[in-house]
């Protein structure tokens, strides 16, 4: 991330709004962050105090209500993700009688004819840097990709497979023309890789915990060169269409400055809501629309501020110490670590 940051602008320490352009090398274009999440805001989740009189107890209804489900991207240049009408945001009624459930699948389509053309119409000469959580559905892969385990041993299933390539460079069909997979042995056979008395995959192999590479069929097949080069799906979409993609650590939804963003619109929300679903639809496309700029680049300054505290070693409390002591420009000096005595006064916190 820090390489990264030196290629993207910044913004000023005095004024939020006025962004610091970097200096780039001849031919090296502007990098801009694009974090994304998703988030849901519930119709009954409002304000838990109220004026009464004293030992009253407010009436609230049971549980949260119906929900919407929000997947949005946003940066610190622009704010949200949009060019004039058109979003990158996409709201939906999550549930099994409704809109159903939010698939890595929609995801990937979001991005492709989404938040990738946005991108591109608002920041024609600049490469997005696509940030997501490290969650496992962010990581799912294509339905025709190259995955040894989807492939059965002879030929036939009804699963369906990309092209492969073979050790000599040339293309290997996975199908037969009548549309029926090869199956893994076939596919060995092919590339002069089958041993007798292979099976299709072993007990280690089954607990991704692989002691050899010869040991199972799925194991030989899953090291070649094209099945190697497999990649999700929403990276394979990013990086087609000539930008980056990073994945947050897990567990450090600090570093995600959108997570305040959705604090600051969920704080809005409350303060608007009436309790109906009817006002939650209208109230959320609006409140994600009311967070400033300036308060978006406050919140991206200080999630900087926390990378540059890991990456000087600072963990835990004495982090995030030094995240709220330091607030000058996006990162923590370096004297926090050179001078011993200023490590031990935070550590002291």
């Amino acid at each position: 991330m820090l390489q990264l940051e030196k290629l993207m602008a910044k913004p000023n320490d005095d004024d939020v709004m006025v962004m610091i352009e970097p200096d780039l090398p001849p031919g090296t274009k502007k990098h801009i962050l694009v974090t994304h999440d998703e988030c849901c805001f519930y119709a009954n989740d409002g304000k838990k105090t109220f004026w009464g009189p004293k030992g009253h107890q407010r009436l609230l209804k049971k549980g949260t209500g119906l929900s919407l489900h929000v997947s949005d991207f946003i940066t610190d240049v622009g704010g949200r993700l949009k060019f004039g009408d058109e979003l990158a945001c996409e709201i939906i009624k999550p549930g099994t009688n409704r809109d159903g459930w939010w698939k890595c699948e929609d995801l990937a389509k979001q991005v492709e004819f989404k938040a990738i053309p946005i991108f591109n119409k608002l920041y024609p000469d600049a490469v997005g840097v696509f940030a997501f959580d490290n969650a496992k559905s962010h990581g799912a892969f294509a339905k025709n990709a190259l995955i040894a385990e989807r492939m059965n041993m002879n030929p036939g299933g009804k699963s369906e497979f990309r092209d492969g390539v073979m050790p000599d460079g040339s293309i290997q069909k996975m199908h037969y023309e009548d549309g029926r997979p090869k199956g893994i042995k076939i596919v060995l056979e092919e590339r002069g890789l089958w041993q007798e008395g292979l099976f299709r995959i072993c007990a280690q192999c089954k607990e991704h915990q692989p002691t050899r590479d010869n040991c199972c069929a799925v194991r030989i097949l899953s090291l070649q060169d094209d099945f190697k080069a497999t990649k999700p799906v929403i990276q394979e979409i990013v990086e087609r269409h000539g930008h980056k993609i990073i994945f947050y650590p897990k567990f450090h939804c600090e570093l995600n400055f959108i997570e305040r963003y959705w604090g600051a619109a969920k704080r809005w929300t409350r303060e608007n809501c009436d309790y109906t679903f009817k006002g939650l639809e209208r109230t959320v496309p609006e409140a994600l629309d009311r967070i400033p700029l300036d308060q978006i680049r406050r919140f991206s300054r200080k999630s900087w501020r926390f990378i540059s505290a890991y990456s000087h070693g600072l963990t835990g409390l004495t982090a995030n110490y030094a995240v709220k002591k330091y607030k000058s420009h996006r990162r923590i000096p370096d004297s926090v670590v050179d001078d011993p005595d200023v490590l031990e006064k935070l550590h002291q916190q």
